[in-house]
C-alpha cells in the first residue's frame, strides 16, 4: 500500500533559501532508497519560509527506514536549526474506493 507523506515547514526569516537547499538535498538522497516513488516541494507564494514536502513511498515501512535513516537525520538536524518550529509530519494511505456500480 503506496502512503503520502506530507512535511510542513516554516523557516526562519532570512532563512528559505538555506532551507530550500536542504529540501533539495534530501530529495537527492531520497530517491535512491528502497520504496521512494516520487516527491515534490511546495511554497506559499505569499510567504515562501513556508513549505510543504509531498512524497510518495511503496509502504510505511520503506518510509520509516528512511525517515530514521542516519544519513537523512544529518540533514534533517541542520534543517531544523533553520525553522521556527519543529516540522509537522502527516502520513497518509489512499483510501481504496469500491466499483462503481452498473
Amino acid at each position: 500500500m503506496a502512503i503520502r507523506v506530507i512535511m510542513e515547514r516554516v523557516a526562519k526569516e532570512g532563512k528559505h533559501q538555506e532551507v530550500l537547499g536542504l529540501l533539495r538535498q534530501l530529495r537527492a538522497r531520497a530517491v535512491f532508497r528502497p520504496g521512494y516513488i516520487s516527491g515534490e516541494t511546495l511554497s506559499d507564494p505569499q510567504d515562501p519560509c513556508i513549505n510543504i514536502v509531498i512524497s510518495t513511498w511503496r509502504s510505511p515501512a520503506d518510509w520509516s527506514a528512511w525517515e530514521n535513516n542516519p544519513e537523512r537525520m544529518e540533514v534533517v538536524n541542520k534543517l531544523e536549526e533553520l525553522l521556527i518550529a519543529p516540522t509537522k509530519t502527516s502520513v497518509y494511505a489512499q483510501v481504496e474506493e469500491a466499483p462503481y456500480a452498473k
